[in-house]
């Protein structure tokens, strides 16, 4: 399977994304999902 190119505005969110990371010692999915657990619950409550 080939590997497609990115767009420069996919890029620029994967970096955000690496960013966000790396300022929030992130080192597992178990620390994504307690990062992302508190937004989300405010916007679906």
């Amino acid at each position: 399977m080939a590997r497609r190119n990115r767009s420069p505005e996919e890029n620029e969110r994967r970096a955000k994304i690496c960013d966000l990371l790396q300022a929030s010692n992130i080192s597992s999915m178990d620390d994504i999902q307690n990062l992302f657990k508190k937004p989300i619950a405010e916007c679906i409550y």
